[in-house]
């Protein structure tokens, strides 16, 4: 088959399309877990290790741009291992140290996303809370999870307030469910206390964190088709028809087609073929268009 060099306009209103990413939209909550490589730095020696944080994650959507998050872990730090070579000196622990530090962050995040109805959503992060922790002697007792931190106290709980800086991206598996990356700097306030065991006051932490989260709740089909209508929210609606026809483009391009011969518009409620008081109406303005332009 000859090819031509064309350009669709695909207009798709209310269609019956899935999107191929979550939705960032007012009221939606998300629940999650998270894994992260944390490191304790700043202080006068660096003896930090690269060790592992967990916990979980909630969020609540503001706006389809801003999203509020709470995050609570626990996790450690154990000072390193300076004779190794390369790489091993950050990861393998100091011979015979007895000591252990435990941590346990709660921070909570203002979210920021640049791209939030694309497939791949980047975003940046801000926010404050308390790092609870606790250097512990464990040589005679050390369990895997911190919780209650095992062994003898050598200084005792301590609590710093902290800032939070980050960024990172979302990559949407489905509507429901996103793996989360993303890389992230904590700041202690006011600390000036051991947290190695060898006199090393640290002031921060970094932190590379990777995490799945779940998306529940926001917009709800109005009829219980699947489908949206024109009973929804009028902005809501255009950019819904705005992302799934981007989505119906991206499928063409990655199935050969050429980019640039093909463009994409939503037009949402607008443009109906059939009165909207009924389902059967409904359902008829829920469509694609190809038009052929050139």
């Amino acid at each position: 088959m000859k090819e031509l060099k064309w350009i669709l306009v695909l207009t798709i209103m209310f269609c019956g399309l899935k999107p191929s990413s979550a939705q960032h939209e007012k009221g939606s909550g998300t629940i999650g877990i998270f894994n992260s490589a944390s490191k304790l730095i700043g202080g006068n020696r660096d003896d930090g290790a690269i060790d592992p944080w967990m916990g979980l994650h909630i969020g609540y959507s503001i706006s389809s741009r801003f999203d509020l998050e709470l995050d609570g872990g626990m996790g450690w730090s154990r000072p390193r291992d300076k004779e190794a070579s390369g790489i091993w000196q950050w990861i393998k622990l100091k011979p015979g140290t007895p000591y252990q530090t435990f941590i346990y962050p709660v921070i909570l995040n203002l979210r920021f996303n640049l791209n939030p109805y694309y497939m791949i959503c980047p975003y940046a992060i801000a926010g404050g809370g308390f790092l609870f922790w606790d250097l512990r002697d464990v040589s005679s007792e050390n369990r895997f999870i911190p919780l209650p931190p095992s062994g003898t106290e050598v200084s005792g709980s301590q609590t710093n307030a902290l800032f939070n800086l980050g960024i990172g991206f979302e990559i949407f598996l489905s509507e429901k469910l996103g793996l989360d990356v993303s890389g992230r700097y904590q700041r202690l306030l006011n600390q000036d206390k051991d947290m190695s065991g060898y006199n090393d006051i640290q002031s921060g932490n970094i932190e590379a964190r990777v995490g799945l989260n779940f998306y529940f709740g926001g917009w709800a089909d109005s009829d219980g088709d699947g489908i949206e209508d024109n009973t929804g929210n009028a902005l809501y609606n255009l950019k819904l028809s705005q992302r799934r026809a981007a989505s119906v483009r991206n499928y063409l391009v990655s199935n050969g087609i050429d980019s640039h011969r093909i463009r994409s518009r939503g037009f949402g409620q607008e443009q109906p073929i059939a009165p909207n008081a009924t389902r059967e109406g409904r359902a008829k303005n829920r469509r694609i268009e190809f038009i052929r332009i050139k």
